[in-house]
């Protein structure tokens, strides 16, 4: 895959969403290609860092105060491992909503035959 200038200048605009959903190889790919200067590091990595659940707010701001002085090969592994991160969250995420939906519908199923027993049960105590 190849990746272009104006990509780069929209993946910036989009950044968490588009690199969580792309592959590591793509990432990598693209994290090479940036010309990783202060300003390109903050956008980049900003809302990876602001929203990662792994990390205090002390720590948040370590990573920020340290951005500057961090060589590109450190930024790409910090990048990967943000990304890393938000992937598994999000995989984590759509089991657990997958799982609780399959258990509300056995309640909801559950539910309705108690119900329906329950209507019978006073039906029959009405004809007796």
């Amino acid at each position: 895959m190849k990746i272009c200038k104006n990509e780069i200048t929209e993946i910036f605009g989009i950044s968490k969403n588009y690199l969580v959903g792309i592959s590591d190889y793509e990432l990598n790919l693209l994290a090479k290609k940036i010309n990783i200067n202060e300003i390109d590091r903050f956008i980049l990595l900003k809302p990876l860092i602001t929203d990662t659940e792994s990390m205090d707010a002390d720590e948040k701001q370590y990573w920020f105060d340290i951005l500057p002085s961090m060589t590109v090969d450190q930024i790409i592994r910090l990048l990967n491992i943000l990304v890393a991160e938000t992937k598994k969250l999000n995989e984590l995420e759509l089991k657990y909503q997958l799982e609780l939906k399959q258990l509300n519908e056995k309640h909801l199923l559950e539910w309705e035959e108690f119900q329906k027993n329950n209507s019978d049960n006073k039906t029959l105590e009405r004809n007796i």
